[in-house]
């Protein structure tokens, strides 16, 4: 009989729950796992040029769950919560906060026939001033899971590079107080995927590629898809022959 936070983070995980339970009754409608909730941050201090204090929030969205027909979606909230990404010009333009980075995080969506979708990097510097950070985080100690074959999303991590190059290992869940030129770097999970990565269709394999939303090793090593020497198109023939091979390590 307390008073708790952290409700939505039980209410994502329920979700969760239940979802991974219906697949079993509903057998191709559901989708993989998403990102879980988002991460969630509040800083604090006060203005250096007024003195006053101040205190920004922080919601950050990871990727959704590949569905049985369709690619996850990148960096937006699933299921029982609907939140959007905080603008970087918000942040800066009234806190003593610089965002130097934001970006889909390359390769953190599974694998699949359909791909998880992917989730974010973010990076903070405090400025002016100490900044404290109630930190919450999730998908830290457990990945997105696929569903038919296909691979879990990655897992969400963070750390801290202190002004003086130092690096600090973040858990999911603690207060942290950034120091001037201190910078916070957070990896939102990504989604999972659904379906063999070997059926994926090749074209959209080379798509991802050249969107940057895959890495040329994953290419090959997750999707057995090989390119032409100068990278423009699927090979088709070496394709067929090293997912074939693929297959055979695999027992599929």
């Amino acid at each position: 009989p307390a008073p708790v936070s952290c409700r939505t983070a039980t209410i994502k995980r329920i979700a969760d729950t239940i979802l991974g339970a219906l697949v079993g009754a509903l057998p191709g409608r559901m989708p993989a796992a998403n990102s879980g909730t988002l991460l969630v941050m509040a800083f604090g201090g006060h203005d250096p040029e007024t003195g006053r204090p101040f205190v920004a929030s922080e919601l950050a969205a990871g990727g959704m769950g590949a569905r049985p027909d369709k690619d996850g979606i990148d960096v937006i909230e699933t299921d029982v919560s609907n939140c959007m990404n905080i603008p970087v010009e918000s942040v800066e333009m009234n806190f003593p906060l610089r965002i130097p980075r934001v970006r889909l995080w390359t390769g953190s969506g599974g694998a699949g026939r359909f791909r998880g979708g992917l989730g974010l990097e973010k990076v903070f510097e405090a400025t002016t001033t100490d900044v404290m950070v109630s930190h919450r985080g999730e998908r830290f100690a457990s990945s997105p899971w696929g569903l038919e074959g296909g691979a879990p999303g990655a897992r969400a991590h963070a750390y801290i590079v202190r002004a003086d190059g130092t690096r600090e290992e973040l858990p999911s869940k603690k207060m942290i107080v950034l120091h001037p030129g201190d910078q916070l770097w957070e990896y939102i999970a990504g989604g999972a995927g659904y379906g063999d990565p070997l059926d994926r269709d090749p074209a959209a394999v080379l798509a991802d590629l050249l969107d940057g939303k895959t890495s040329a090793a994953a290419v090959t090593a997750e999707y057995g898809v090989v390119l032409t020497p100068d990278g423009a198109a699927v090979d088709e023939v070496k394709t067929k022959e090293s997912r074939a091979a693929l297959r055979r390590t695999r027992g599929r």
